[in-house]
């Protein structure tokens, strides 16, 4: 497909227009906009592959806190009865509880990012980065996964929920009476999993991402169907 660069750009009403993915004036009006679609699409493949390896990360990631505040509630309802910890059992109570909450927000972020792993969409946004016309569909649906939310506000307040939980829970374990040990024990497990957990995350994450980025990555070069290089 070609496009006239000298097309007037199409003015859109919806928030779409303010989206990450607006390409810049300056740089297309310089660019000719007759591409290699076999091109673009080695691109769109290497992009989705690269999103939906790092959803998968963010996934995993989710799941392992998922499955250590389950953990904290399993154990908090087995030392219910001890009345010497029963501040270390309240603690799990509800630190197990906001980070169920914190992780299933997460889930609900990542579900609604989903749509960068469409490889129709990838492959719009290399198109309209050469310069391609402006579908209003396509950026209404980057817009509604990129704007800011009740949602992503609410796991803001749940991460720093859950870092105030961590500091008290640090400092029960530090007065923790010598009366339960091992309920201390237990605790301590929890406080070095939460501590190291974020940095795992990240780290998985990360992995996946530049595995499938150079896994994918096409020999060409991102604008070798383009006759002048802008980077």
């Amino acid at each position: 497909a070609t496009f006239d660069k000298h097309e007037p750009s199409q003015r859109l009403s919806s928030p779409a227009r303010f989206a990450m993915h607006e390409p810049s004036s300056f740089y297309n009006n310089e660019r000719h906009t007759d591409f290699d679609e076999q091109h673009v699409q080695k691109f769109a493949q290497r992009n989705r592959a690269t999103f939906a390896s790092i959803t998968r990360g963010r996934i995993f990631g989710a799941s392992m806190q998922i499955a250590l505040g389950v953990w904290q509630l399993q154990l908090a309802s087995k030392f219910l009865a001890s009345t010497c910890g029963r501040p270390i059992t309240n603690w799990m109570l509800v630190n197990g509880f906001l980070m169920l909450v914190c992780s299933l927000v997460a889930l609900c972020g990542i579900w609604r990012s989903r749509v960068f792993t469409k490889l129709e969409l990838q492959t719009y946004l290399l198109r309209k980065d050469r310069g391609g016309d402006v579908d209003p569909q396509w950026e209404d649906k980057v817009a509604a996964s990129e704007a800011g939310s009740t949602l992503g506000m609410v796991s803001w307040l749940g991460s720093c929920f859950l870092a105030a939980s961590f500091i008290c829970g640090f400092y029960l374990w530090m007065i923790a009476p010598s009366c339960d040990v091992e309920l201390a024990r237990w605790m301590s497990y929890i406080l070095v999993l939460q501590l190291l957990m974020p940095l795992l995350s990240y780290l998985l994450v990360a992995a996946c991402g530049l595995r499938a980025y150079f896994r994918n990555d096409p020999k060409e070069s991102y604008w070798d169907d383009q006759p002048v290089d802008f980077w």
